[in-house]
């Protein structure tokens, strides 16, 4: 394996947009959200392990356990799991992959719990009713006062 190379913040923002983008396409009854952990994680993965297959079948498959969770606040669990991956790539002597899967598992119900009530309650209604005004008014930027927020926030978060 080639030298190992931390992540840098464009690559983290980018795994947090992959997951912006995916964490609902992908909803099955088995897994619902894990394809988008994988497609969130799956280049930063390919960046550790790329010429250990195994390593990285390893990992693709850590991440298709089910996850479930309210998707803005999932940031924050993807950013501890990443940190995790990441510090599992760099020295696997130094936590059980286990251990990932057991912390994204415990995160999952709290924050799905914070998300469902802040966000889903509060805040994205404030942002819609801002961007439906200005929506009725004609404004093309509309979908993007709600779209814009969210992602800056998912960036935050992760």
């Amino acid at each position: 394996m080639a030298e190992f190379t931390k992540l840098s913040k464009k690559e983290v923002n980018s795994a947090c947009t992959r997951w912006w983008f995916t964490s609902h396409t992908t909803y099955n009854y088995q897994r619902l959200m894990s394809g988008g952990v994988n497609c969130a994680f799956a280049p930063v993965q390919a960046k550790w392990y790329g010429d250990d297959k195994g390593k990285l079948v390893e990992a693709l498959q850590r991440n298709m356990m089910f996850f479930n969770t309210e998707p803005r606040w999932g940031a924050v669990i993807l950013g501890v799991a990443l940190a995790l991956e990441e510090q599992y790539a760099e020295d696997p002597d130094s936590i059980d992959p286990e251990i990932i899967t057991d912390i994204k598992t415990s995160m999952m119900g709290p924050f799905a719990g914070i998300g469902d009530t802040f966000t889903q309650s509060l805040l994205q209604p404030l942002i819609l009713s801002i961007a439906l005004s200005f929506g009725q008014q004609g404004a093309l930027f509309a979908p993007f006062i709600y779209g814009i927020p969210m992602l800056l926030f998912d960036w935050f978060c992760t």
